[in-house]
């Protein structure tokens, strides 16, 4: 091990431990076929299929070694949907990354986004929960948001009739 930066408990020199091992992973949250974790640094780093941009890398490509997702600093909750991830920021923020075909990113149209992008309109959460196909986020004054997969399962209804939220809205009816 004189070439690893530190011990992962094999007798293999220079087999990628250097870029995960020994950051202090404090939290892991597991989609379909990809994982990624939040380290004590407040990053996240990712790896596993990349075929939905789940991994929050400007490309399609799988890693099988955890890999920095970039511009998710200041990460303080993290959570995993079907093909999809969100990071609660320090700042009050979410980002989110990977597969919206229901929108679950929280943000405008399309199938997917290759890297992390925020919450329209969210800017005060301070818990993060991530579903299937959808997230919810409580809000400094307490209130409860949601956006993906409209259906019984996150309390909200699209103004539209059957289809995705795209964006944040209040979960009504709450004591």
């Amino acid at each position: 091990q004189a070439h690893e930066r530190c011990d992962d408990g094999n007798r293999q020199d220079s087999d990628g431990c250097a870029a995960f091992c020994g950051i202090g992973v404090v939290q892991l949250a597991v989609g379909l076929a990809s994982c990624c974790a939040r380290t004590a640094s407040k990053q996240v780093y990712c790896w596993g299929r990349n075929n939905k941009a789940q991994l929050g890398l400007p490309d399609r490509q799988n890693r099988h070694q955890a890999t920095l997702v970039p511009g998710v600093e200041g990460a303080i909750d993290l959570g995993a949907g079907h093909e999809f991830y969100c990071a609660l920021m320090e700042t009050g923020r979410v980002t989110c990354w990977g597969d919206s075909t229901w929108g679950a990113l929280g943000f405008g149209s399309g199938p997917s986004n290759h890297v992390p992008r925020l919450v329209e309109g969210l800017v005060d959460a301070v818990a993060l929960g991530v579903g299937f196909t959808h997230s919810c986020a409580v809000r400094v004054g307490g209130e409860l948001v949601c956006w993906g997969r409209d259906s019984s399962a996150i309390g909200v209804w699209s103004p539209h009739g059957q289809g995705p939220l795209r964006s944040p809205l209040q979960v009504p009816e709450l004591p």
